[in-house]
């Protein structure tokens, strides 16, 4: 068989084309036509998607605890974002826009009560509270004091001797709607009282029901009164018509019948009974949230019994980080199963935005300072199938 290119043609060819690439040709290698490459268009690829507060619009974005971030690359087809790594502020004050209000009612009249955000100790917010109710109260003078040694409760009180009216006010520290609705109650958002260790609702000097008492005895009979829910012993009692006379309890015998220290000084039917101060059952403690919410965009996947929570991305543990100034999100950190969230149908993603809440649905304020979210983000391969005007986006 006839062969175009014996061995010596052969051996010439490849002489002359080193020949030709030592001169600074092209090597002959380089005009051989060959196959593309195999075009990939199917399957999933990954990116990696920093994000970092300081390029939000401050203008319109002035805290970083709620702000839209909106990329350079229009990434299409997204099939899932998931949280990889980040570090968030670790604000320091103890007192911010998460525990420093409460209403204050006298007679029908409400006062917004409001402490200045900042690092106190117990000291320190007793002074501040007293200082911030007597400010506004037009008609007691009151006085905040704190038992440290034994209950850690906080009791605020009025300054009485009046021979003209009850000491009567009123604590509000929970959603005045489950009052209205007759609800379990719930704290308000932003309120002191868990702070202090009031419990959620209002609390009143002047209780339920009322009392009859005959002068000499020791005995104050109630009718529709809670004895045993509203006092304990110890407690300092005023009756109605009798303004200026202290009685201190010496037992409760049940919700309709208690004892005092000494005997009464008048006969009375049909009266009410007030103290002259409020205290927390519970005690108090000046710590902030015990973790911290994520929400992005559209990306909503955890479940709760809490309101706060339900349809959000993350939940992130406030570590104290006061050394570092930081909560650091890593792969330590974070749960097993991953803070991931897939989408189907996938979503186009141009920009994200992210708030932070408190457990109590208040947004969180950075005080100025940034975060940074590391994310993974999965993506089609082939692109076109879902880019229509009818694709999922997450750009809310």
């Amino acid at each position: 068989m006839h062969q175009p290119f014996g061995p010596v043609q052969n051996d010439a060819a490849a002489a002359a084309g080193a020949a030709a690439t030592a001169a600074g040709a092209a090597p002959y290698q380089d005009f051989i036509i060959r196959p593309p490459e195999r075009n990939v268009t199917h399957g999933t690829k990954n990116r990696r998607l920093v994000i970092d507060s300081n390029a939000r619009d401050r203008v319109l974005y002035p805290n970083a605890g709620r702000c839209d971030i909106r990329f350079n690359e229009d990434y299409q087809d997204v099939t899932s974002i998931e949280l990889v790594q980040g570090s968030i502020p670790f604000i320091p004050y103890n007192i911010t826009n998460f525990n420093n209000k409460f209403i204050l009612q006298e007679s029908t009249t409400l006062y917004d009560i409001e402490i200045p955000v900042g690092v106190y100790t117990m000291s320190t917010l007793v002074t501040a509270l007293q200082s911030a109710i007597n400010a506004l109260s037009t008609v007691h003078t009151y006085t905040v004091s704190y038992d440290s040694v034994l209950t850690r409760t906080i009791t605020i009180s009025v300054v009485w001797g009046s021979t003209t009216g009850l000491p009567v006010f009123g604590l509000r520290f929970g959603k005045m709607e489950c009052d209205q609705q007759g609800l379990p109650p719930q704290y308000c958002a932003g309120t002191l009282g868990r702070t202090l260790g009031y419990s959620p609702g209002a609390h009143y000097t002047m209780k339920q029901g009322t009392v009859f008492g005959t002068t000499g005895t020791v005995y104050i009979n109630g009718v529709g009164t809670k004895f045993r829910t509203d006092y304990a012993v110890g407690d300092t009692i005023y009756i109605e018509d009798d303004f200026a006379t202290p009685y201190t309890i010496a037992s409760i015998v049940g919700d309709l019948l208690l004892t005092t220290t000494v005997a009464l000084g008048s006969t009375f039917t049909d009266k009410v009974l007030s103290t002259n101060y409020v205290k927390s059952a519970g005690y108090a403690q000046l710590t902030g949230p015990d973790y911290l919410i994520l929400e992005i965009g559209e990306a909503r996947r955890l479940e709760s019994s809490t309101d706060a929570v339900i349809d959000t991305f993350a939940i992130i543990p406030r570590i104290d980080a006061a050394s570092t100034g930081r909560i650091v999100i890593h792969q330590g950190s974070l749960p097993n199963q991953r803070e991931i969230k897939y989408f189907n149908p996938p979503v186009r993603l141009q920009k994200i935005r992210f708030t932070f809440y408190n457990p109590d649905g208040t947004v969180v304020d950075f005080y100025g300072q940034d975060f940074m979210l590391d994310f993974s983000l999965t993506l089609l391969n082939q692109s076109g199938k879902y880019n229509t005007v009818n694709s999922g986006t997450m750009n809310n």
